[in-house]
């Protein structure tokens, strides 16, 4: 039986924008469920964003952090502009929380306005990664964000997988990509100007 996403009378159909034939309920993808969320209703997004930091202990950042990034963003304008923006988003840090607790390999996690960290005192390179991210929310808004993140994370693993290649989940989208080799280039000008 196809379902009419859409159709008030197809028992749990959700709406879509591009409303159509679907042949079962596994084609429902990330961008559905967000289009059937009202427009009015984003702050669902910061109430999760309050509940798993309230799973969170919160934390300073070193000042040295801050200044080794101020230092490499004042040296290195196209990176700066991204750091500098992330900066000025004022973001919140925490110490583990429910995103971590899932997700035993990652050092960190950035989940809107906040990043959690696995330790107390994040690795500065990690720090600079995940500014990154801050700064990929505050571009392109929560939502959009997400659903890009995840959506272009799972086409790239699927396409691994059949392939033959590795999977590497964290290396999986061009969201990753970019905080990875801002990374790479802020660790590598580190060495040089410690």
């Amino acid at each position: 039986m196809a379902l009419v996403v859409g159709d008030p009378r197809t028992p749990g159909a959700l709406p879509n924008k591009n409303p159509g034939q679907i042949p079962d309920l596994l084609r429902f993808g990330l961008g559905d469920i967000i289009d059937a969320i009202p427009a009015k209703q984003s702050t669902l997004l910061l109430i999760a964003e309050e509940i798993i930091c309230a799973s969170a202990t919160k934390i300073m950042i070193p000042s040295g952090h801050i200044d080794a990034l101020k230092r490499f963003a004042n040296a290195n304008a196209e990176d700066g502009k991204i750091l500098k923006n992330a900066l000025a988003q004022d973001p919140s840090y925490y110490r583990d929380g429910l995103l971590l607790g899932g997700n035993g390999a990652a050092a960190a996690i950035t989940f809107g306005n906040s990043i959690f960290f696995r330790s107390a005192i994040p690795d500065l390179g990690t720090y600079i990664h995940e500014m990154v991210h801050i700064h990929q929310y505050a571009r392109v808004g929560p939502f959009a964000f997400l659903t890009s993140y995840f959506q272009l994370s799972m086409a790239t693993i699927i396409w691994r997988a059949i392939n033959g290649r590795a999977l590497n989940p964290m290396s999986s989208s061009s969201h990753e990509k970019q905080a990875y080799q801002l990374e790479a280039r802020f660790n590598s000008w580190i060495a040089q100007n410690p």
